[in-house]
């Protein structure tokens, strides 16, 4: 099998970006590693013994499936994480285009929306990206950015389903997934991988990516200085 690198994009907060670039790179892949699970706890902490089949036909088919939901996904962020009540998404849901939702919610100061990125785009296939709602939402309600992305995005999630996801996308089996060696991203602060001392989806998944399928290396790749990303790669266990 050949290796292919997980891209993981780490967005800086202004209180804690640090003097020297290094030394931030540094402090965020070691806070990674320690609020990531081990590999064999249940399978990096999913509640299962076993890794469910996949091959490229079960995920051609799946594909439907993984990304058929984005409305359901932005309502279920904008009330869950940011406490928008119901009125106010059902009216944004209303507009059909990805451009006059962004305008109503700019317009309104519903939430505010990160629309910078350093993750490439492609014209002919869509680099997948992983991470918490929070961070997805900006690839959901941004012109510039969605449609442009592969995120999960089923009617009904459960963990065998999102295993699926993270073993085509790793296979790089996804329908219209990048084929390149760098096609998956990840995004994370590297503080919003626990939650009630519980590692989150999030980290079980870097944890499924750099130590199942060895995705990833230790070393910073790219530094976008006058961006809210850093960009590394992180060294599994």
């Amino acid at each position: 099998m050949n290796k292919f690198i997980l891209v993981l994009l780490v967005f800086m907060f202004s209180n804690f970006i640090l003097a020297e670039d290094a030394k931030v790179a540094v402090d965020v892949a070691e806070l990674i590693k320690n609020n990531t699970p081990y590999a064999f706890e249940s399978i990096c902490g999913f509640k299962i013994h076993n890794l469910p089949f996949v091959n490229s036909k079960i995920c051609t088919n799946l594909s439907e499936d993984f990304f058929t939901n984005y409305d359901e996904l932005i309502s279920y962020t904008l009330k869950k994480i940011y406490s928008i009540n119901s009125e106010v998404i059902n009216h944004i849901l209303s507009y059909k285009t990805v451009e006059e939702r962004y305008a109503y919610i700019l317009e309104h100061h519903i939430i505010n929306l990160d629309c910078n990125t350093n993750i490439p785009q492609h014209e002919d296939c869509r680099p997948v990206i992983f991470g918490r709602l929070q961070n997805q939402i900006n690839y959901l309600l941004c012109p510039n950015l969605a449609n442009k992305y592969l995120i999960l995005a089923g009617k009904v999630w459960s963990e065998e389903f999102n295993l699926k996801f993270v073993q085509c996308a790793a296979h790089h089996y996804l329908a219209n997934q990048c084929k390149d060696n760098e096609s998956l991203y990840l995004i994370t602060n590297g503080y919003d991988l626990v939650n009630n001392n519980e590692p989150t989806v999030t980290a079980k998944e870097i944890c499924l990516l750099t130590n199942i399928y060895n995705k990833i290396l230790t070393k910073i790749i790219d530094r976008q200085k006058n961006g809210q990303y850093e960009t590394f790669e992180i060294q599994s266990q």
